[in-house]
């Protein structure tokens, strides 16, 4: 029997996602691709809710929403002070963006606990280098650390356990837990010199009750869909034995994607990679590796929270998560990308 999915997503929710200046278009490319695949008649789509101010800080700092309440009018030096530069600007419409991909998340994560489907999913969020003051990779809130905070909050006796395979060490979300015996954070990312954001050693253990609570997976260039899975499936099998989670969260970057495929193939997912390689990646993997992840973590059958994260050709990590989306759902893609709004792009 498939799975009860939902989407969180609403045509508000994209025009907020549409503010942020580094993928404007991907969400909403990835909703029309699900809308004209068929994909969409296989779960429910449920608008979010808004986080509040007092949602946001159950993590962040009152200081640094403040901060981010006042997008491009702060001085200088308070834009430094709260890491609101560089890969983390800000921008018109930011507290918007901000407010409605961690409601999209906690709306996710409600819906979890409420029972009323088995998988959720936001591909806005995924949000894992924001800290509790300050803006990094892109991240302006994390909405990752809030769900999982929403899930141990309102499910008695929960154990949660997040799994992050964006090339980019989440370390937002790491830090955030270092110290839970509840929380386990386990990462596959690319660990090198120079390579943001410096952090995910496989020495990162946790520390206090969170010790062997965090476990990381450095991983070299150039790692292939096989390779990768079978590390994966290992890995990610002993910890859930280990640490017997009640929830999943799934952060499911898709920029470690370097789609280029040989020679002829007539997988309908891989009918969805397209040659090129995402831009913040270095890893060589498609989107066919990616759902075999996704299928993995599924068969847990235990409740789960898929949320976005990298990917930043807009084309390929659309079709990416369609993809993923279409595994949750046990449902096959058509054999051609469908004309739909993006189809040029």
């Amino acid at each position: 029997m498939a799975p009860t999915v939902a989407l969180v997503f609403s045509s508000e929710y994209a025009t907020a996602l549409s503010s942020l200046p580094v993928h404007p278009n991907r969400d909403c490319m990835t909703f029309s691709l699900l809308q004209h695949t068929g994909i969409l008649s296989h779960l429910h789509v449920i608008a979010p809710d808004v986080a509040s101010q007092s949602d946001l800080e159950r993590f962040h700092t009152a200081g640094y929403v403040v901060a981010l309440q006042r997008e491009t009018s702060s001085t200088a030096a308070v834009m430094l002070e709260y890491g609101l530069v560089d890969d983390a600007y800000t921008f018109p419409g930011l507290f918007a963006y901000c407010t409605f991909v961690a409601g999209a998340s906690l709306t996710a994560a409600k819906l979890l606990v409420s029972e009323t489907v088995d998988i959720s999913i936001n591909w806005g969020g995924g949000r894992h280098h924001a800290k509790k003051d300050h803006a990094s990779g892109f991240c302006y809130v994390n909405d990752v650390v809030l769900a999982v905070d929403y899930l141990l909050q309102h499910v008695p006796s929960s154990k949660v356990l997040v799994i992050d395979i964006d090339v980019h060490h989440g370390d937002g979300v790491e830090e955030a837990f270092y110290f839970s015996s509840q929380v386990f954070t386990l990462s596959f990312h690319k660990l090198a010199r120079g390579f943001f954001p410096g952090t995910g050693s496989a020495a990162s253990i946790g520390r206090g009750a969170g010790r062997h609570r965090n476990l990381n997976v450095p991983l070299d260039d150039g790692i292939t869909d096989d390779q990768f899975l079978e590390v994966f499936e290992l890995v990610v099998q002993a910890v859930a034995d280990a640490f017997e989670p009640s929830h999943v969260v799934m952060t499911c970057g898709v920029d470690t994607l370097s789609t280029y495929v040989a020679g002829l193939v007539c997988s309908s997912i891989r009918m969805y990679e397209h040659v090129s390689r995402d831009p913040l990646g270095t890893f060589n993997l498609t989107a066919t590796g990616l759902c075999w992840c996704l299928e993995v973590v599924k068969e847990m059958e235990l409740p789960l929270l898929v949320l976005g994260g990298g990917g930043y050709n807009e084309a390929d990590a659309a079709r990416c998560f369609a993809a993923l989306t279409a595994t949750t759902v046990d449902q096959p893609l058509p054999q051609d990308v469908p004309d739909h709004d993006y189809f040029p792009k």
